[in-house]
């Protein structure tokens, strides 16, 4: 009797199970013909348009966490293109020695130092106010590059000062800095066109977001993109990556959120980094690890894939992008890949059960090696 229950149970198994199969196997692959479109663009046709739309006479990129890493070959890269840059990090030696360099292979660009710890919570944007001061020009590029490596270490193992720290540079700064230069937008001074400085409140002029502006003295929006450097640890989480991934999952819906609420015209490119072979980098040689160098370009080659909300660029052409999910916030709506191999990689996460997936994410997890520096 037990034999003939036991049939009986696995046929109903198979019953439920084959149909069952077939349907999710099904969904994900029109799910991964769907996403086929975007990826076709994003890595064959899309054209780069940063120096065309938003590299403006004089104009400056802000980059924090410049001192190192992923932000100082991204300095480094924007000076070979001829912009003004203001440099952002806690550390006034590597900030110096990297600016002087700069000064010394390009006389020609205005490059200035801001020295912030974004670890401790008086450290927050309003000091920037200082420098942003008779600039030749715009700023018409943000650069949220700062934050704190993931440190592979338990969750329950991290101090509270450790949480505090990527807690305040990874959400904190970056969302306060970006509200700050949104909501204080760029007065000239006077008949003077070529001297910049923000504004203390631009309620007290005008309407931010109606774009102010016009005339000697008045209010008017001068900041073009916002490139938020996230990755692709949050979209999700592993062992020993919880806050981390927590944070940059944070700094994902933000960029999402911004698009609604930003000026028209005003790109949000929320940028999907993986792991990189920068200076400190201790991991593993593998494949899925990019050069720093190739991080940089493909950062810059994603520029106007982004968010905008409005009609800041050819409206058509950019409501179709939207439909086909061509841009940052289209398909999976989590950011732009900088590196085609991590693109496929999640990608074949997600097509692939839960256990599988779970142990591409760990193998991927496992390449990585300890790292206690800020970008």
């Amino acid at each position: 009797m037990r034999s003939i229950l036991s049939f009986i149970g696995c046929c109903i198994l198979w019953v439920v199970a084959v149909p069952y199969l077939v349907v999710y196997v099904t969904f994900q692959l029109v799910a991964s013909l769907l996403e086929l479109p975007r990826f076709i663009y994003r890595w064959l046709l899309h054209s780069p348009v940063l120096e065309t739309e938003y590299h403006l006479p004089q104009a400056y990129a802000l980059i924090t966490g410049a001192s190192d890493g992923v932000g100082k070959a991204l300095a480094e890269e924007l000076a070979n293109r001829g912009w003004n840059l203001i440099l952002h990090g806690r550390n006034p030696t590597k900030l110096d020695a990297l600016a002087d360099i700069l000064r010394a292979a390009h006389p020609t660009i205005d490059t200035r130092v801001t020295v912030q710890d974004t670890t401790h919570s008086t450290s927050f944007p309003d000091l920037f106010a200082h420098n942003l001061v008779n600039l030749l020009g715009p700023i018409t590029l943000l650069v949220n590059n700062v934050g704190t490596l993931h440190s592979a270490v338990p969750f329950c193992a991290l101090t509270s000062d450790e949480i505090n720290a990527a807690l305040l540079t990874n959400i904190a700064f970056p969302t306060l800095l970006t509200h700050y230069l949104l909501s204080s937008p760029v007065r000239r001074r006077g008949s003077d066109t070529s001297a910049y400085a923000m504004s203390p409140r631009a309620a007290e002029e005008n309407s931010p977001l109606l774009g102010g502006g016009g005339a000697k003295g008045g209010v008017q929006w001068e900041l073009r993109c916002i490139m938020n450097i996230s990755c692709i640890a949050g979209l999700h989480a592993t062992a020993h990556s919880s806050v981390h991934s927590a944070t940059k999952s944070y700094l994902t819906s933000l960029s999402r959120g911004i698009v609604m609420d930003a000026p028209a015209g005003i790109e949000i490119l929320n940028l999907l980094i993986g792991h990189t072979r920068t200076a400190s980098w201790r991991g593993k040689n593998s494949m899925l690890v990019q050069d720093v160098d190739a991080c940089v370009r493909g950062c810059l080659a994603a520029v106007g894939l982004g968010k905008t909300r409005g009609h800041g660029r050819g409206s058509r052409a950019w409501g179709c992008q939207d439909i086909l999910g061509l841009g940052s916030m289209g398909g999976r709506g989590e950011g732009v890949y900088v590196y085609w191999l991590h693109e496929l990689w999640v990608g074949l996460e997600r097509v692939l059960p839960g256990r599988v997936s779970d142990g591409l994410a760990a193998y991927y997890d496992g390449i990585f090696g300890r790292e206690v520096a800020l970008f």
